[in-house]
This record gives structure tokens, sequence and C-alpha cells, in this order.
């Protein structure tokens, strides 16, 4: 890594450079290449091999040029954004709610790819004065915590953006008796009712306070009202955003999803709203120039919503997210879109740590800044592994890889039951050696000195017990099926050493957890793998009850294996594309 000297830089530069060094993205020292800033009307960087001038026209720009700058060979280089705005958005209610100190870290990471804001996605995990209930248990942040990220990010010159709900995906507030009353359903607002768009003011003035900013996100996706109550609603909404002085953002997908062809009314807009279309899986351009340019013509602009992809599962997938900003980004610049969020989900309790889609959020910038820079040179700088090696992850999901079909087998062939093998007929008998191999390639790379290391440790312990488990269900059935009772006793030998290897991993997954989030939220993973280590204990009980006599026979390795999904059954077994029920890969009976 290059070694810096900022003395010539303003203070407030130096303050920057010098939590960059804190936080271990780059070195500074009186003998360091020597660093200069000039304001400018564009963007450019001058180095050679003493020194490195950056011309910048805005804060955030600066640190985007000083991290490539420092990767460049000597020269005159200049860079054309073909953005204005970058953002990224943090998942924060879904189990997982990021520590602010480590927050401040991906704020380091966020300047120097070139995020200019950061979206804090909080359902009711934001405190909310005189609501107690208001994401009770849930780790939301305090006022203070909220202030000190902010603050923090102001020396980089990003915005803090609050994105909240103001409709839908509110599945928390019906569990408390205050809030009852404000829902239709287990996770929707009652549409029409007053003292809900008085809880709806409450939340919106609050957040504009705090935050400081008249930019809110207001949620209001994939609500489950019908059109035309969707409509009442966000009328009613926005004319409260009016009212107070706020310029909502909002996910537009009401307007395009679900066979929406017809005309966005314009009516609807008055220049302060800006549509966010979200996209997260489509290849095909047609498809983006479709929507963009409806949702542009009523609105007058939009922004668009990437996705970096760590809500399928415990493993991450970088390949889809690139595939997508390839297929996306191009048609954004064509209709002249000039904010992009990129979006990091955490579906179903957020197992995937943030850091696993380092290659795909570095990606992202680059295509968005281009210049001369190498992504990989970046990537390996700033972070201590290539993008080759950071997508190694991706192979978690993919036993096989068929066209270009997501698969996410880090849910369904993980969680898949040692005797009730729900997911067997989708697993390929060469599972196993998959994950071994996998093991192999990210083993070394935990001994990297980068202070990711974690990371590949904690994927490195994924495969160790995968590469033990994915194909014991079917192993075992087929064994007991064919009477191999020698196969039988040697299967029952594997499940201590099973046991201790899932136990290993879910201890590494708490120290990863409680290094980047609160701890709310991990009671969840202790039930999911003590639960799978407690698996392991029965298996090894019910065949040494098999095998010695006591138990006649064994219900669950009598069921005959049916693929998931019935229209497999005319085509091969070892394969399932996309599912996200870690319960459903377990169990068909309640868990919940």
């Amino acid at each position: 890594m290059m070694t810096v000297n900022c003395d010539q830089l303003s203070q407030n530069l130096q303050e920057g450079i010098r939590l960059l060094a804190t936080y271990g993205l780059l070195e500074q020292s009186k003998t360091g290449v020597a660093l200069t800033a000039t304001p400018a009307a564009s963007l450019s960087i001058e180095k050679t091999g003493e020194s490195i001038r950056i011309f910048y026209d805005t804060l955030p720009r600066f640190y985007m040029a000083l991290a490539r700058s420092l990767v460049m060979q000597p020269g005159k280089y200049t860079i054309n954004p073909e953005v204005q705005q970058l953002g990224l958005m943090l998942d924060c209610s879904r189990n997982a709610v990021m520590l602010p100190q480590r927050i401040e870290g991906l704020i380091c990471m966020m300047a120097l790819a070139g995020y200019t804001y950061l979206e804090l996605y909080t359902e009711d995990t934001y405190e909310l004065p005189g609501e107690p209930y208001f994401g009770y248990k849930r780790g939301r942040y305090t006022v203070e915590e909220i202030k000190r990220i902010i603050d923090f990010a102001a020396i980089f010159g990003i915005v803090v953006v609050p994105c909240i709900q103001t409709l839908s995906h509110l599945p928390h507030l019906s569990s408390w008796e205050p809030y009852k009353a404000k829902m239709q359903d287990g996770c929707t607002l009652r549409i029409g009712d007053e003292a809900v768009y008085e809880f709806i003011r409450k939340c919106l003035r609050h957040c504009k306070q705090v935050f400081g900013t008249s930019r809110i996100h207001i949620g209001m996706d994939e609500a489950p009202v019908g059109k035309d109550r969707y409509l009442q609603h966000f009328i009613k909404v926005f004319e409260i955003c009016r009212q107070e002085g706020i310029q909502p953002d909002f996910w537009a997908d009401a307007f395009y999803l679900e066979g929406q062809t017809d005309a966005v009314p314009e009516e609807l807009f008055d220049g302060s709203q800006t549509p966010v279309y979200w996209e997260y899986y489509q290849t095909d351009p047609e498809v983006y120039r479709s929507v963009v340019s409806r949702l542009i013509k009523a609105a007058g602009k939009a922004s668009f919503a990437g996705c970096l992809h760590k809500h399928m599962g415990i493993a991450p997938d970088n390949g889809l997210s690139q595939s997508v900003i390839d297929a996306a980004f191009p048609v954004a610049k064509e209709f002249g879109v000039t904010d992009i969020l990129m979006t990091t989900w955490g579906d179903h309790g957020n197992e995937c740590p943030f850091y696993a889609v380092m290659s795909a959020f570095w990606y992202a910038a680059h295509k968005l800044y281009p210049c001369d820079a190498d992504l990989d040179a970046m990537v390996s700088a700033y972070t201590g592994y290539t993008c080759a090696q950071w997508q190694i992850a991706d192979e978690i999901n993919y036993i096989v890889r068929i066209d270009e079909k997501i698969c996410n087998a880090s849910v369904w062939a993980l969680h898949n039951d040692l005797l009730i093998g729900m997911m067997d007929c989708h697993i390929s008998d060469d599972a196993d050696e998959h994950y071994r191999k996998l093991h192999s390639a990210l083993a070394p790379l935990c001994e990297h000195s980068s202070q990711f290391a974690y990371i590949f440790r904690f994927y490195a312990a994924l495969c160790d017990v995968m590469a033990r488990k994915a194909t014991f269900s079917k192993r075992l059935h087929r064994a007991y099926i064919d009477g191999d009772r020698q196969t039988m006793e040697a299967m029952k030998q594997e499940l201590p050493e099973l046991a201790e290897k899932i136990e290993d991993f879910r201890r590494i997954f708490r120290e990863l957890w409680m290094k980047e989030n609160k701890g709310f939220g991990f009671e969840v993973m202790d039930v999911r793998f003590g639960g799978m280590a407690a698996r392991c204990d029965t298996a090894a009980a019910v065949l040494e009850d098999y095998l010695t006599g006591k138990l006649e026979r064994i219900y669950e390795l009598e069921e005959e294996r049916l693929p998931y999904w019935a229209d497999a059954l005319e085509q091969e077994h070892t394969y399932a594309p996309w599912f996200f029920h870690w319960s459903k890969s377990l169990t068909e009976n309640d868990i919940l």
C-alpha cells in the first residue's frame, strides 16, 4: 500500500486521511508521497513518483480520486463521473443492526470507492420518542448513535439518509398492542385511518429532525393493498411530506410490477418526489428501458436501485450483482439517471456479512467512475484480496451451474435435514467434493494479514460443515433402502465430528456477528445452528437404536424423496435454482 504525506492538505482533508489510516485503509507518513488538493470544476489527477495532485469538485470525489490515484501509474488523468450521486443502502431491519463504530469503517470504504450517501434501512429499528414498543428488543438505533454516524460521514462529505417504511414491511409492529389497531394485516398499516397518518407524520418529522435532511426514503414497496387503495395512501402520505417540507424517495414498484403496463399518472407528482426503480435480477437492458422511460415521463426524474446480493442466503452472489450492473447502468446513463443506489438487503435473518459483497461493491463504483485505475488493484489495495478471491464464496451457492440460472444452495443445501432430506433430489452426489474444493481454496486466504480475513474464516468453516453434511441425508436414505447396515454404522460414526464442525462454525459466526452488529438477532442463529447440531445427536441416537434392534423402522428414511418443485419431476433432480426459506428446507412441519 502506498504511503502518503498529507501535510499540505487542508485540516478537514487531513482529518479524513487520518481516519482512513486509523481504519487500516491507507498509510500516512512524513516520508510518503506528497498529496495536494485543489478545488476545481472538474475531476483530474496529476501523479509523479513523488507527488499526487488532485483537482476535485466535491468532497466525496476527492476521496474517490485519491483511492484511484494511489494505484495508478504516474501520469495525468481525467475522471468523468457518470452519476451525480451513488448511494449504499444498509439493511438494519432484519436481525443485524450494524454497530455505529463498524458503520464508521464502512463509511471510510464508501469514501474511497466513491459512494456519496448512505441510507440506513430502518423499518422500526430507530428510536421514536414516546413509542417504547417501536423497535423493542430489536437493537434500534438511538438518536445519539444516528448523530454519531451522521457526524462521521460528514467528514467525507457523505450524507446519511433515513430509509423507513410508511405502508407495509412493518411486521414487528403487529406484535405489540399499541400498534394492532393501526395494522390492516401482519405487516401493513391501515389505509384511510387518521391515527395512522398522524403516526406516519410523527415518524417523518422525527427523521427529518434527527438526520437533518429533507430527503427521506419513505418505502411503500410490495404492499398487498391493490392499486386503488395504494394510490389513496400514496396521495395522503405525499401531502404529509409537502406539509413537513420533505422531499421523498419511494420504491416505485406499484407502477411497474405485477404486469403493470399502463401509464404512471403524471398528476401524482409535483417534482419533489423521486420514484426509485428497483430491479435486482434482470439482465435484459430492454426491461430497464421500459420502466425507466415510464417513470421519468411521469415524475420528471427517477433513480435506480440495484443490489449487492447478500440476501439470498448465507453466501453472497457477487457475480449476479455484476451481471445486473452491466445490464442496468448503461440504460440509466442513456436516460440521464443521475442517482444510483446499491442495496444490501438481509432477507431471512441477515446471515450474510456485509463485507462478503466487496467485489460487487467496488465493481459498481468502478463502472460509474470510469478511469485508468485497475479494479483488481483497488480491491486488493483496500481489502487485501482480489475480486476473484472475494468471489470464491459465491460458489457456495452453486453446487452446479446451469446456464445463467440463479442458485442459492447456501440456504436449502445447508439446512437440508439429516433424516428428513427435504431437498435431497436437488443435491448432486458430488456436492461434498464441491465444498471440499471450496474449503481448500478458502483455507489459505484465512491466513492473510488483511483486516477482512475473518470473512474468509467464516466461509471456510461453513464449507467445512457442508463438505460433511451436503449429501449425508441422501447417502443415508440410499443405505437404509438398500439395507446396507454397514454403511449406516459408518455414517453414524460421522455424526459427532459433524456436530463439532457445526458448533465450531456457530462460534465463528458469533464472533463475526458481535464484531459487526449489536447482539440482537443472533439468538436466531443460535436456534438455527444449535438446532442443526442437535439434529446430529438425534440422528445418531436413531441410528444406534435401529442398528441395535431397539427401533424396528426409521419412518423418516422410508419416505420417498420427491423433488421440492413438482415441475422438476421430468427433469434432472440435482439442481434447485432459488429457494429462500431455510425452515422449509428443514421440515414441512410447523416451526413458528
